[in-house]
């Protein structure tokens, strides 16, 4: 009878967390804003209670990585301009980054794991579906109400496209029958491939062609030099051809460092990011966007340039500046470990996470997607699938 009691008590335990974890995947694809407040006052205790009644903690191997990087952002916050900032950022990142532990104490089966994959596709359609609505080929952000694609802050809406993007190619190249699932993903990648064109970012284009390029490769190996020598020709032709398309000239205009003022302030940042890393070379001025452009900052390191920004536009420079050598070295050796665990099995659950998070780091050369929690947040969802997945299958 208590056994019994005891199996409905985590029945119903288990149906509020994927409850909850519903709604978590929903508000990432739309907006951050309330995510983080998803995990804190559900998902967490939650969680919490789920390790208490059972009195059994599942390990992931992922806890001494996630310390390091914790650890490394509460260590900046010494002698910080804005400790508050510091503050906040590091209980914003405790609650993300330790979603893959929270999920790993819950068993999902495969088929509840499809499911979710399916609403998070579903949320992400309906956003770029709104979107198309207010104006065919532009997108209408949800954050600010503001234009993002051809209009202001490009950046806003561009990693949610290309994890969306990811996804939907992961899908499809692992795909092995059901012709009405892949025309359906098909369907999907249509609308989504010309959004993403018309964010005209750049670092955007170019995680995403190294990320096909590369799932070629690993699916199809020797074949995939034929696909990969077409889309490569049809690009230069559309390149030749078209030299006066904005589109062209935005692609071409990645390696103009002579008047492109895009690239020419990103220089200026990353020179900035470096003035106050040689400040404060351990430790970093402060985990926190309000650290790396306030004011004091001048006066303080050498000769800095104003900041305009809030961020280096460069993961490894903002890292770089806000948290020192102690930041870099903690957040490497956390994202090669996670790299790693995805990259060892190449079925599509791990390749989805792979494939994630190379397009993050590569997104990362260019913007600062540790930044974007909704990307921090969509990324180790598929990682805490994986484990929570492996978990299950050990016992």
């Amino acid at each position: 009878m208590n056994s019994a009691v005891l199996n409905r008590k985590s029945d119903k335990l288990n149906f509020i967390f994927k409850i909850s974890l519903i709604i978590l995947i929903v508000l990432l694809f739309w907006s951050n804003k309330y995510s983080s407040r998803v995990l804190n006052y559900l998902i967490l205790p939650i969680s919490l209670f789920k390790v208490y009644s059972t009195k059994k903690y599942e390990k992931t191997g992922l806890e001494i990585y996630i310390g390091l990087v914790l650890g490394a952002v509460a260590i900046s916050g010494i002698d910080a301009f804005d400790f508050k900032g510091v503050r906040d950022s590091f209980f914003d990142m405790a609650t993300f980054m330790m979603i893959p532990i929270y999920i790993s104490q819950f068993k999902i089966k495969s088929d509840e794991k499809k499911k979710f994959l399916l609403v998070g596709a579903l949320a992400f359609v309906s956003r770029l579906s709104l979107s198309f609505l207010e104006k065919w080929g532009y997108i209408q952000g949800l954050y600010n109400g503001e234009r993002i694609s051809g209009g202001v802050q490009v950046w806003r809406y561009a990693p949610v496209l290309m994890i969306g993007i990811i996804v939907i190619l992961c899908l499809l190249t692992y795909r092995k029958n059901k012709n009405y699932e892949t025309a359906g993903l098909i369907a999907l990648l249509i609308p989504t491939v010309i959004a993403i064109v018309r964010t005209q970012n750049r670092a955007n284009w170019v995680a995403l062609i190294v990320c096909m390029v590369l799932g070629l490769i690993l699916k199809f190996k020797r074949k995939s030099i034929i696909p990969i020598l077409v889309g490569i020709t049809l690009l230069s032709v559309m390149v030749y051809k078209n030299p006066e398309n904005k589109y062209v000239k935005r692609l071409e205009s990645i390696t103009n460092l002579k008047n492109d003022n895009s690239n020419l302030g990103r220089l200026e940042h990353w020179k900035q990011a470096f003035e106050m890393f040689k400040g404060s070379p351990i430790n970093g001025v402060g985990f926190s966007e309000k650290n790396f452009k306030n004011g004091e900052i001048e006066e303080r390191y050498i000769h800095v340039p104003k900041i305009k920004h809030g961020h280096s536009h460069n993961n490894f420079f903002y890292v770089l500046s806000t948290m020192g050598i102690i930041g870099v070295i903690s957040y490497a050796v956390y994202m090669l470990k996670l790299l790693y665990v995805t990259f060892r099995n190449r079925n599509i659950d791990y390749g989805m996470a792979f494939f994630t998070l190379l397009s993050i780091e590569l997104f990362g050369f260019f913007e600062t997607p540790i930044k974007y929690l909704d990307l921090t947040g969509i990324s180790l969802l598929l990682v805490g699938f994986l484990y929570s997945d492996y978990l299950r299958n050990k016992q």
